[in-house]
């Protein structure tokens, strides 16, 4: 596959035009030294090559199937497409050629790849966002548990720490349908994972890459799934909180059950989120660098393989890995809206503290009097 090469033109010719023209004067008078074939041509013994192929005679294909492997069976074209696209996105020197030549529905489909990287990083980023408004929310709690009950003045004040809760809570549930529905997406019937699994682009009777990302996509929806629920209780318990310190419930032991069930809420979104990020994300993560690395012939699975590989006669490359997607939405938005929101809640409650501890001792004078 290819075109051979045979003469290109001398460094002594300054463009392909001047080489061009020289040539064509040489049809008059082919017996002249300068006209020789050695004289004008430097000859390169190599072919140029079409997209998918790579070597000097063009000889293999650039994501190469691995036919001594009885445990792969060769694909259809279009989930071949699938499969060289795998290892065309997974090398990080793919940015180096123009990606829409080597990456086409025809010859290297990279978008299912791609797509589950894509959806992996925003999963990484939503948890990281959802760690920092699950501490903030937290403490806003204890906060307002500590102005409410503690010195019991500042009951009134404490209600703008009630306020700022219930948005940390309601940004804590939002981030959480992100990603449950980026695993809905990835994980589904027809998402990118199942495609990838149905693809035949890894040897028969499944892998620890493959295998591990449906079940790893699976436990992380649960855990999201019941995160949204915790997020949903504490938002309640918030409303709850704030109702009963407009009644006489307020004062008794009754009135401490929401904003108690409201802290609990938080303190189990930050160890459930916890847990799904540190045990659950980050292998995810880990998993989709290790199927990189195999396609890439840098390391192997412990059980089955990769159908497709990079060719040999190319560099080596690093894997591509996760790159972060869109950190500015979903770490840094939602963690600067609680911070903010509990800087002005705490002011807020301070003036207000401030005012009422006033006020009630200038009541108090004038009572005695």
């Amino acid at each position: 596959s290819g075109v051979f090469l045979g003469c290109d033109a001398k460094s002594s010719f300054s463009n392909y035009a001047q080489f061009s023209d020289h040539v064509q004067q040489c049809r008059n008078k082919p017996g002249e030294e300068s006209c020789a074939l050695d004289s004008v041509c430097e000859w390169r013994d190599a072919c140029e090559c079409p997209v998918d192929f790579v070597g000097r005679l063009c000889q293999e294909e650039r994501a190469k199937f691995q036919a001594d492997n009885a445990l792969c069976n060769s694909p259809p074209a279009e989930l071949a497409a699938v499969c060289r696209g795998i290892v065309i996105a997974s090398a990080a020197d793919s940015d180096l050629e123009p990606h829409s030549q080597l990456c086409s529905k025809e010859v290297h489909d990279c978008a299912i790849w791609e797509d589950v990287k894509a959806t992996v990083a925003r999963m990484w980023e939503v948890e990281c966002g959802d760690l920092i408004v699950d501490a903030i929310a937290l403490l806003m709690v204890l906060v307002c548990l500590l102005l409410r009950y503690k010195y019991h003045n500042e009951k009134s004040a404490a209600k703008f720490l009630l306020l700022a809760t219930l948005i940390s809570f309601c940004l804590d549930f939002a981030l959480e349908l992100v990603l449950l529905n980026a695993i809905r997406n990835v994980a589904g019937d027809d998402g990118s994972i199942t495609q990838i699994k149905d693809s035949l682009c890894f040897t028969q009777g499944g892998n620890e890459g493959q295998d591990a990302l449906a079940t790893l996509a699976g436990t992380i929806g649960d855990l999201a799934l019941a995160n949204i629920v915790l997020a949903a209780i504490g938002a309640l318990c918030d409303v709850g909180s704030a109702v009963t310190d407009c009644t006489k419930a307020r004062n008794t032991a009754y009135g401490l059950v929401p904003a108690l069930l409201a802290g609990a809420a938080a303190f189990l979104e930050l160890l459930l989120g916890g847990y799904n990020f540190l045990f659950q994300t980050r292998e995810f993560v880990a998993n989709v660098e290790k199927i990189e690395k195999v396609v890439l012939g840098l390391e192997t699975f412990e059980k089955g393989g990769a159908c497709f590989q990079r060719s040999t006669l190319l560099d080596p490359s690093m894997p591509a890995g996760v790159p972060w997607d869109q950190p500015w939405t979903f770490v840094v938005a939602p963690g600067a809206i609680c911070a903010v929101c509990f800087l002005l809640a705490g002011c807020c409650a301070y003036y207000c503290g401030c005012s009422g501890g006033t006020s009630e001792a200038g009541a108090g004078e004038g009572g005695r009097e």
